[in-house]
């Protein structure tokens, strides 16, 4: 199945986009960024440089660089610069 992007969903130039995957509109996912399957991230948020979303996560809030996020709501788990 071919991905969705929104139209006012903004996605890096250098991200690359995997198959069956939806991205929301106002969604902000930037470069080195990993998404699990099943996880949604919710209108107006932003994934970040380096983060990592687990799967079946929730992001209400965004997620921070370099920061992994887990959880419904996604909270921060672990910080991948140290």
């Amino acid at each position: 199945m071919a991905s969705i992007i929104s139209p006012k969903a903004e996605v890096s130039p250098k991200a690359k986009i995997g198959d069956n995957c939806k991205i929301y509109p106002f969604a902000y996912i930037e470069d080195d960024v990993v998404i699990g399957a099943n996880a949604v991230v919710l209108e107006g948020c932003r994934v970040d440089k380096g983060a990592v979303v687990a799967a079946g996560a929730v992001v209400v809030s965004g997620v921070a660089p370099n920061t992994g996020g887990a959880g419904v709501p996604a909270r921060v788990l672990k910080d991948r610069d140290g």
